[in-house]
């Protein structure tokens, strides 16, 4: 049976209470409004990934990428010494900004993150808050 004629055949009423009964996590890969539905969802339910944020960013999942930093963007502001490589970094954002700029060069996520700092950090935002580590020994 054809689902294009099922849907036609269908009050709008009837279709309604079925949509009602189908979870968003099915109904998420029909539309955005879904998809939105349940990624905030999602991320609500499960603690933040380190490895998550890194696999967007390394596959320039620019839209996803979005909705992941509104969600966390308040966590990822606070100043936190964060060490990576060689690198020590004031907050998350900082070691985002690297990632995407110099590991990943994922451009579409780093321009993402510059209009969000913009936009939502009032004070004057400068890139430059990483350290290099240098542990050598001198005699």
């Amino acid at each position: 049976m054809d689902m294009s004629l099922l849907y036609n055949t269908l009050n709008d009423d009837v279709i309604s209470v079925i949509f009602e009964f189908i979870p968003t996590e099915f109904l998420s890969l029909c539309t955005q409004e879904y998809w939105i539905q349940n990624y905030k969802k999602k991320l609500t339910e499960k603690s933040l990934n380190r490895s998550y944020y890194r696999f967007l960013l390394r596959n320039d999942f620019y839209i996803i990428f979005d909705y992941f930093l509104d969600y966390y963007y308040n966590i990822f502001k606070k100043k936190k010494k964060i060490y990576y490589k060689k690198y020590v970094f004031q907050n998350h954002l900082d070691l985002l900004t690297h990632l995407s700029s110099q590991e990943y060069n994922s451009q579409k996520c780093l321009k993402i993150m510059i209009d969000k700092k913009k936009t939502k950090h009032r004070r004057k935002y400068i890139y430059k808050n990483k350290k290099l580590i240098s542990n050598k020994w001198s005699n």
